[in-house]
């Protein structure tokens, strides 16, 4: 398992979809665009929902780019203020793992447009004006306007000692 807390984890044993002591969930160990590093990932158990709603029959929201960027840099979960929305790879990984362990039955992805797309802070690399979705219906790629909404599952990322 991990250590007393996530921030100075020695990680050995986590495997993808495990939930943590902390409440995170463990998405496994990528690359970190930002620094070039991979680390070990993880996610909050539920997506980003309205204020004061902590129950999975709770109204999840529903951000354009611009909202999710602001709502990670307010979020305080799981005893860790230091979540982020997550890069395209990252997103990829969570879609991947969306029926796996503690992942299973938490993500949307309906065929009720837009409410299977999920956003990411990555912007697309053709078109400066747009950013990346991925829809959990398929798993494809979207370019969006940053005002076109989705659904955020912060994560946060955990270097290895």
């Amino acid at each position: 398992m991990t250590t007393a807390t996530m921030d100075v984890a020695v990680i050995t044993d986590l495997s993808v979809g495990q939930k943590c002591e902390d409440g995170t969930i463990y998405l496994g160990y990528h690359l970190d665009p930002k620094d070039g590093q991979k680390k070990d990932w993880f996610t909050t158990a539920e997506d980003a929902k309205f204020e004061g709603t902590k129950s999975k029959g709770g109204e999840r929201l529903e951000l354009n780019f611009n909202q999710a960027a602001s709502y990670v840099k307010k979020l305080a979960a799981h005893d860790h203020n230091d979540w982020q929305c997550a890069t395209d790879n990252i997103l990829v990984a969570q879609f991947n793992a969306r029926n796996t362990g503690a992942f299973a039955d938490t993500y949307d992805y309906n065929r009720n447009f837009p409410r299977s797309r999920y956003l990411s802070k990555s912007m697309s690399p053709v078109n400066p004006v747009k950013a990346i979705a991925r829809s959990f219906v398929d798993g494809k790629e979207e370019l969006i306007d940053l005002g076109f909404v989705g659904f955020l599952r912060p994560v946060r990322s955990v270097p290895r000692p």
